[in-house]
């Protein structure tokens, strides 16, 4: 048997965010009746991840927990936000022609870092 179920979030534009997904997941997993098996929670989005993380406690002075500020910390320096045009070699004409032609602003294009992010990050956790 397979149940699938969608659950739609919100984030901020340009913004890192994280949605505490577990009782969404945990209601979907009682709804299905399933009383043995896996549960898959994927995104679709090529500029979102997915993950598991314990609960920090603590929180930032930018307001979120201690754990995801370390993240958003680390990928800065690792693979920081574009802030300018050619920071990152993606998008080039191409690809910005494209997004015009679908009626995608080229300010949306230069999410270059989410991409990168998700890539190591991963879009799914079983």
């Amino acid at each position: 048997m397979v149940y699938r179920e969608k659950i739609k979030l919100q984030s901020r534009d340009r913004a890192v965010s994280f949605h505490d997904v577990t009782e969404q997941v945990k209601e979907a997993v009682k709804r299905s009746g399933v009383k043995d098996g896996i549960a898959v929670v994927y995104s679709h989005h090529t500029t979102c991840s997915v993950i598991t993380q314990e609960c920090a406690f603590d929180m930032s002075m930018t307001g979120l927990e201690t754990l995801q500020q370390d993240l958003v910390n680390v990928f800065e320096e690792w693979i920081p936000t574009c802030r300018y045009e050619g920071m990152y070699l993606h998008p080039g004409r191409k690809a910005l022609d494209f997004a015009e032609s679908v009626g995608e602003d080229n300010f949306g294009c230069h999410n270059t870092d989410a991409h990168l992010r998700s890539s190591v990050i991963g879009r799914n956790v079983t």
